[in-house]
């Protein structure tokens, strides 16, 4: 067999899936054009940098600023290559069985390279390919809403006079304004799976070493003192798999600090800029309603991203579920573990998030309305601080965790089942 598997065997073999093989093909592919989308976003404001850009949102029109909106997605591109990486290990058991019986039927490494790689590759190609032939077109038809407006960012125009910014387009079409953003975006997330694919073949047998990690020697500690069989199961799985929910925890926490610094900083602008002015100019406006966007952007892609990290650990227990259900453990008590679970990484990330995230702004630039940009004001009167802003996203980011939880516990209903006792373990 080592001397005739080719590419083409290795693909008539990616072909071959299961069901939860078509799960990981379709959320890979999904996955893959939505990261795509994003990195040829940020390429592209980078090709236009040296250019002259007619767009009615100012922060992209602007030379000095529009880099600044590139790195801004890239950020947001952050969560959505976490999302790609959590689904390529979608029925990764399965996988990793067919590899072995490939290996033990005479295939070298070379070889188990090339079954992975095919197998990884070509959902990821074709979604990131996707995601450009989707995105083009999207902002396109965006760009052609373009109609005449009675004012000129927010100030009133003389009768018979015509808003010019209104026929402005909404933002410059990255996908066509020039021919390598797109390229370097299908090129580098199918680089980026191919090499993910072909390492995961030098861990085929499990290694035993378990890396240190603050969350699994809490867990560890905590677990022994409690008393109820929720708690006690979270903490253990916490224990034993910490990444499964530690990463997006710490990505959810990241996403508290730009919530929590960009709140502090619209509330600062307009405190010093005055209402008035902040309704009759939107630069500021726009940029940091941006800001928000994309941090909801990422919260979405963080859920979706925790969500497929539960379902795929749930998929993994499901012979342990399954026995324990069978050994009279409530579903319900397997369903709040999971929550725990959740919760557990996530809550403190989240907190110490919004802490980091006011703290740093509110010193950074200071709480006297003179000390916006530079202008020292010792004496000026203090802007109050945005609590209840504050509470509000660290609340929304709590309720994202418990929702993907939940959702992910939808899949106890299959994997607790009798029948989930004959999988082996």
């Amino acid at each position: 067999m080592s001397a005739t598997l080719g590419w083409a065997d290795a693909l008539w073999l990616a072909r071959r899936r299961t069901p939860n093989d078509r799960l990981r093909y379709w959320g890979s592919l999904l996955s893959s054009a939505i990261t795509a989308a994003l990195l040829c976003t940020a390429a592209g404001l980078l090709a236009l940098q040296q250019g002259s850009v007619i767009s009615r949102i100012q922060v992209v029109a602007d030379d000095g600023t529009r880099g600044g909106v590139a790195f801004a997605v890239l950020l947001v591109a952050l969560p959505a290559l976490h999302l790609t990486g959590q689904t390529w290990k979608l029925g990764s058991i399965e996988r990793r069985d067919r590899m072995r019986q490939l290996r033990d039927a005479g295939a070298g490494t070379d070889q188990l390279r090339r079954v992975a790689v095919a197998d990884t590759v070509i959902p990821v190609a074709v979604g990131a390919t996707l995601g450009m032939i989707l995105l083009g077109p999207t902002l396109a038809v965006l760009n052609m809403s373009r109609q005449p407006a009675p004012g000129y960012h927010g100030v009133a125009l003389p009768a018979g006079a015509v808003d010019i910014s209104a026929a402005m387009a909404v933002v410059p079409n990255v996908v066509t304004a020039s021919w390598w953003p797109p390229l370097l975006a299908v090129g580098s997330v199918t680089a980026g799976a191919a090499a993910a694919a072909a390492r995961s073949v030098r861990h085929l047998d499990h290694p035993s070493h378990r890396r240190p990690s603050l969350a699994r020697f809490v867990a560890g500690r905590v677990a022994p003192r409690t008393a109820r069989p929720d708690l006690l199961l979270a903490l253990r799985r916490i224990a034993d798999e910490p990444r499964t929910t530690t990463r997006p925890a710490l990505l959810l926490g990241l996403a508290a600090v730009v919530a929590t610094a960009s709140t502090w900083l619209n509330r600062q602008a307009r405190f010093v800029i005055g209402e008035e002015q902040w309704t009759a100019d939107d630069y500021y406006s726009q940029a940091y309603n941006l800001v928000w966007l994309a941090t909801a952007v990422g919260i979405g892609l963080c859920a979706l991203g925790l969500v497929v990290a539960l379902s795929d650990a749930v998929v993994r227990r499901r012979r342990t579920d399954a026995a324990a259900v069978a050994a009279g453990v409530p579903a319900t008590t397997l369903r709040r573990a999971l929550t725990l679970q959740t919760l557990l990484p996530a809550i403190p990330a989240i907190l110490l998030g919004l802490a980091i995230g006011g703290a740093t702004s509110v010193a950074f630039t200071g709480r006297s309305r003179g000390d916006w940009l530079g202008d020292p004001a010792a004496n000026g009167p203090l802007i109050p601080l945005p609590w209840g802003l504050w509470a509000i996203w660290g609340v929304a980011l709590i309720v994202v965790a418990t929702l993907a939880a939940l959702i992910a516990s939808t899949a106890l209903t299959r994997t607790t089942q009798p029948d989930q006792l004959r999988v082996p373990a």
